[in-house]
């Protein structure tokens, strides 16, 4: 299970039939009481969390075990259900969404490097990597491709990157990753969306707030692969140097709150590095469940500690929206 699924138990209460000889006092003879039985809806949340343990090198850890981890849900103590570690020989499907950013600022060069050349190069490593159950989906934050903007699939991807190319006007990130959100949420097996930008919108409608509650009720990893330039030219002015420092908090961010990571290459070399640590980061993921029953409508945190002193990080999304009736 990869969402917040609920279960309704439904309670029988029979009632049973006075006796004759049990007359209430002060009332008249009742007509026997029904005895059809009487139903309590109660509802219970099964919460899924993915959980990814580091030693204080960054070095994923891949033996712990259940009773090491503690869970909290708004401070309160959960017991873990079900609890599984994915590793290599399992094969857990992978289905990766890129979106990637086309935009004007990604003609920009990092390091003698052209931004969006560094995104793209992010792609093919990826598709190069992919075991057959796997999937993999692009979406470009600028059309260029297609009018329609739409998502191209693994098959159609090996043709058409060699035409992307940066498409001028203006930027839609955030519409665009929402977009992505949405159409990931419900794919089998492990999700993932890669966003491959320098981090800067001028002209979405969607709102990050709204996308992010989206990812966590799809138990959705984002990695970040982030195109900022070292150095900005004193002539950009002191707001590019902000645009770009903002750019940086939102893909740290967005990866940060659902148990991802940050990766920021320095050059073309670098992105060789960076499907090998997604396949490291895909074979040391935990996966636990619990039962609660907190019906509340909102917000619930989520707060995991593990027992082991050599884990210094855990990665996982830190919290779910509980909405009336619909259980995420």
């Amino acid at each position: 299970m990869n969402k917040i699924f609920c279960a309704t138990v439904l309670i029988f209460v029979f009632a049973g039939s006075l006796r004759s000889d049990e007359s209430i006092p002060g009332e008249a003879a009742q007509s026997q009481p029904s005895t059809r039985p009487l139903h309590e809806s109660v509802q219970v949340a099964y919460v899924n969390v993915t959980i990814t343990a580091l030693d204080k090198h960054g070095r994923y850890i891949n033996d712990l075990r259940p009773d090491e981890f503690l869970i909290q849900e708004d401070g309160i103590p959960q017991k873990i259900t079900d609890f599984s570690h994915y590793t290599p020989d399992q094969a857990t499907p992978r289905t990766i969404g890129f979106v990637v950013d086309n935009s004007q600022s990604m003609s920009g060069a990092k390091n003698s490097v052209r931004k969006l050349d560094l995104a793209l190069a992010s792609v093919r490593k990826i598709l190069s990597t992919l075991n057959p159950e796997d999937s993999l989906s692009l979406l470009l934050t600028n059309h260029g491709l297609k009018e329609s903007n739409d998502i191209i699939s693994r098959e159609d991807l090996s043709s058409e990157l060699d035409q992307i190319t940066v498409h001028g006007g203006v930027t839609y990130l955030l519409d665009d990753m929402s977009k992505m959100v949405h159409y990931l949420a419900d794919k089998p097996g492990r999700r993932f969306l890669i966003v491959c930008s320098d981090g800067q919108d001028n002209a979405s409608k969607a709102k990050l707030s709204d996308i992010m509650l989206r990812a966590h009720a799809a138990d959705l990893t984002i990695i970040s692969v982030g195109t900022i330039e070292s150095d900005i030219a004193p002539e950009w002015g002191n707001s590019a140097k902000i645009e770009q420092q903002k750019g940086k908090k939102l893909l740290e961010k967005i990866a940060d709150e659902t148990g991802g990571t940050a990766f920021f290459p320095l050059k073309a070399e670098d992105v060789v590095a960076f499907p090998e640590d997604l396949n490291r980061l895909l074979a040391s993921q935990y996966y636990v469940s619990y039962q609660s029953a907190n019906t509340t409508p909102g917000w619930h945190d989520i707060a995991i500690k593990c027992t082991r002193r050599s884990v210094k990080e855990l990665r996982y999304r830190k919290g779910y929206v509980w909405q009336e009736n619909s259980g995420a």
